[in-house]
């Protein structure tokens, strides 16, 4: 079990649920998997230089070494593109999908989204994610959350909070909003964290829940603060998490991981989570993806599928009234 995720796993109930999934999707006698892997694999992703695409970059090599076979990206457009084409793809673990939590959003905003990430894939692993903190200037009269909330509680609808349209910091900014009660105004910016930082810099909003990979320069400039964090951070290990705030089911992790199609056959869908698994123990694909701000933290299957499971029914919350931009 993933050390941030301790504590997040559904009971018994869901792990049968899960259990079940598993077994009937495994269950395909569709090709043999003898031999398996003899050819190219490749791994549909987003966009070429996208973070998706770095980081499936990042994780092919580490593949390589376990299949001792080509991986290569085919890169996609945003949205549920990369994900569609997998399902409708030859289940013969020759094709592959990157999958992130912000194609869960996608799906949770789309008027009869074209599949269900969670029963129409298979989930092999997940690997690491980007947090979510709250910022402020670094001139800010809020030295800590405690002061914030303080502030926000004496007067409501005074303070404006920002976060990036449909990112993870923006659900759960609105998820913080639902379980803290608070009273302050959501300025959503569509144009990309570096909109939201420049209001955030030019005080027009008095606090930004960001990836703070997204701010990296900037927090090491002191020119912003951190304060609070959905997951602890190597470089800020003092700082409170939302869950020390009572906020940790507003605490959604930016998960990625890849998926396959439905209906592999067993030993080519083990041969993918177990190389999947040890490519997740490989030292320079950790040291790779910390250095892109991504956490180093490792799902298995099922414990993937249970999370998605979960961030589905939380983001349910705060994603019925929002439609993504087509």
């Amino acid at each position: 079990m993933s050390r941030i995720f301790k504590g997040m796993m559904i009971g018994t109930w869901c792990a049968g649920v899960i259990f079940s999934f598993l077994i009937i999707v495994t269950t395909s006698s569709y090709g043999q998997g003898k031999g398996y892997p003899e050819k190219e694999i490749k791994i549909i992703c987003g966009a070429a230089g996208s973070n998706s695409d770095i980081c499936a970059r990042i994780w092919a090599d580490g593949l390589v070494k376990i299949l001792k076979v080509p991986v290569v990206m085919a890169n996609r457009g945003g949205g549920m593109t990369s994900q569609v084409e997998l399902k409708r793809s030859k289940p013969d673990g020759y094709t592959l999908c990157y999958t992130s939590s912000s194609t869960l959003a996608t799906q949770l905003t789309t008027p009869q989204p074209p599949l269900y990430i969670e029963k129409d894939l298979f989930p092999i692993g997940a690997l690491g994610g980007f947090p979510t903190v709250i910022l402020v200037e670094q001139s800010s009269p809020f030295a800590t959350f405690d002061a914030l909330v303080d502030f926000a509680k004496k007067n409501p609808g005074k303070l404006n909070g920002g976060a990036c349209s449909m990112m993870a910091s923006h659900f759960n900014l609105e998820l913080m909003k639902v379980y803290s009660k608070l009273d302050f105004a959501l300025v959503e910016f569509r144009g990309g964290s570096s909109e939201a930082i420049t209001a955030l810099l030019g005080k027009h909003i008095d606090f930004l829940s960001l990836s703070p990979a997204a701010a990296i320069g900037l927090l090491k400039a002191g020119k912003l603060r951190i304060l609070l964090t959905t997951h602890k951070l190597n470089d800020y290990p003092n700082l409170p998490l939302f869950s020390e705030k009572g906020l940790g089911e507003a605490g959604l992790l930016a998960w990625t991981g890849l998926h396959a199609p439905l209906g592999l056959q067993k030993d080519v869908q083990n041969k993918l989570v177990d190389a999947f698994a040890k490519m997740a123990q490989d030292s320079d694909v950790l040291k790779r993806i910390d250095n892109l701000g991504y956490t180093d933290d490792y799902l298995n299957p099922i414990e993937w599928a249970a999370i998605i499971k979960k961030d589905a029914e939380k983001l349910s919350i705060v994603t019925k009234g929002l439609k993504m931009i087509q």
